[in-house]
């Protein structure tokens, strides 16, 4: 006879919550002896933390991946076709959730949402000026650059948007957004030939 449990008369007794239960035995000539069992109980539920190694949560061109680390369990396993690993490197916009088992076999999940933004900005660059030829009467052409947060020429013409061209060349401006991604965008400045003069003098010989 058992004190408890789903089958308080049987050889064989389950329990589904935890108690101190007796077992009595009776023999066929009425002698009776006991044994007590304490039946303790573990369901707490890990805490499941996602350490974000990078910290940000928004992918662009300048972070273009993101390092997360699940803690506080024994076992890991991911959403999204992840690894069934605690670290993950996670390279695209979305919900990652990480379910964890305790040595107990008790579950508890987190979550961690990706954002991203890979937008490429638009670069141009406007000529100012009356036209893209260099010559006496246009000896300066003003450029000036959009599409972007910064800005950087080649041929050393620093990273203001609105340049001042000089001397013929490709001009190239390298436009960068606040996400980090660039585009460029060039122009062809020309220079008009210089005329040339030359003098035929009559040749005067004295004797």
């Amino acid at each position: 006879l058992w004190s408890g449990g789903t089958s308080p008369s049987a050889v064989t007794n389950t329990f589904t919550t935890p108690g101190q239960y007796t077992l009595t035995v009776t023999d066929s000539n009425a002698c009776i002896s006991q044994f007590t069992v304490n039946i303790t109980e573990d369901v707490t539920p890990p805490i499941i933390t996602i350490s974000n190694n990078t910290g940000v949560t928004h992918l662009n061109c300048i972070n273009n991946q993101i390092s997360v680390v699940a803690n506080g369990a024994v076992n890991y396993t991911w959403d999204n076709g992840l690894p069934a690993t605690p670290s993950q490197i996670l390279i695209q916009a979305g919900t990652y959730t990480v379910t964890g088992i305790d040595s107990n076999g008790c579950v508890s999940t987190s979550v961690i949402i990706i954002t991203s933004d890979f937008t490429q900005p638009t670069a141009s660059v406007v000529n100012n000026s009356s036209g893209s030829i260099l010559n006496c009467n246009l000896s300066q052409i003003s450029l000036s650059a959009n599409g972007g947060d910064t800005y950087s020429w080649n041929n050393n013409l620093g990273t203001n948007s609105n340049v001042t061209i000089n001397s013929p060349g490709t001009y190239t401006v390298t436009v960068t957004g606040i996400n980090g991604c660039q585009d460029s965008d060039s122009i062809i400045i020309t220079q008009a030939p210089i005329a040339t003069v030359s003098l035929n003098l009559p040749i005067s010989i004295c004797s």
